[in-house]
């Protein structure tokens, strides 16, 4: 569905891709690059604006605002399959209790608004859990993982006016997901060798997707998500992450065939 927007867009003596790339190697730029990070689901039934035009993701908003254009590619880097969209273990009157993609049972609100969900149990509490888990869902070359190439050169061509990312998925960030923080805080005491394989894992599956694409795809930035900090600091230990995830992404970065911007959120 094509949105009308609201407003003009800024004024520009570039295109999207030329701006964005210039502010990303400190070159001159005709304005900032306009971007938004998103908005809780809530936001498109209590926000006037979005509900006038009949606005419902976040995709959406950005046209209806008329923002820079800028898109990202993943490959498969995670789980596959994965254990499904919250399928409901046990409910009542305010609350379901269910299994969430990552395998972890969490408690969430059966009104369905936005917030972080209560996690009860992770899938993995020890090595055998990862093994089976591991052999079952993380399997490198399947045909699920096959990237269609031709494909994405006809969706994203060389002569785009709008910056490309790959994604070069999590080495840490989605394992805290799978075991939960306090899981991971203690996993990286108790089964270092575990977590270290899962980080590996991590890292083998997103070079994989790099290997598929990279020098083929004219990707303009590559991204990474971790989020493995709380208010009083990191969940793992500075020695951990330079020992075990540091040297994982040192080889992601080598996997360059073109100019990258390695950014991470």
């Amino acid at each position: 569905m094509s949105i009308a927007p609201i407003r003009k867009k800024w004024k520009s003596a570039m295109t999207d891709r030329q701006r964005f790339n210039n502010q990303m190697h400190y070159l001159p730029v005709d304005r900032c690059f306009n971007m938004e990070f998103g908005y809780w689901k809530e936001n498109f039934t209590a926000w006037q604006v979005f509900i006038d035009n009949n606005i419902t993701n976040n995709g959406q908003a950005d046209e209806l605002f008329n923002f820079d254009s800028i898109r990202t590619f993943s490959g498969k880097n995670w789980l596959e399959p994965d254990f499904g969209d919250n399928t409901v273990i046990e409910e009542n009157d305010t609350t379901k209790i269910v299994m969430n993609r990552d395998g972890l049972t969490a408690e969430i609100p059966k009104d369905g608004h936005d917030t972080i969900p209560h996690y009860l149990k992770s899938s993995i509490s020890n090595p055998d859990d990862w093994k089976k888990i591991k052999e079952e869902r993380f399997q490198i070359d399947i045909p699920e993982r096959k990237i269609d190439v031709e494909s994405l050169k006809r969706q994203y061509p060389s002569d785009r006016n709008f910056p490309l990312g790959i994604s070069c998925g999590s080495m840490i960030g989605k394992i805290r997901d799978m075991l939960t923080f306090e899981g991971l805080a203690y996993a990286v005491y108790d089964y270092p060798d575990m977590v270290e394989d899962m980080v590996e894992t991590c890292c083998r599956l997103v070079e994989h997707s790099l290997d598929q694409v990279l020098g083929k795809i004219d990707f303009d930035y590559a991204g990474g998500w971790e989020d493995i900090c709380f208010k009083s600091g990191p969940i793992v230990s500075v020695d951990f992450f330079k020992n075990v995830v540091v040297p994982r992404y040192k080889r992601i970065n080598k996997k360059q065939y073109c100019p990258i911007n390695l950014r991470h959120n």
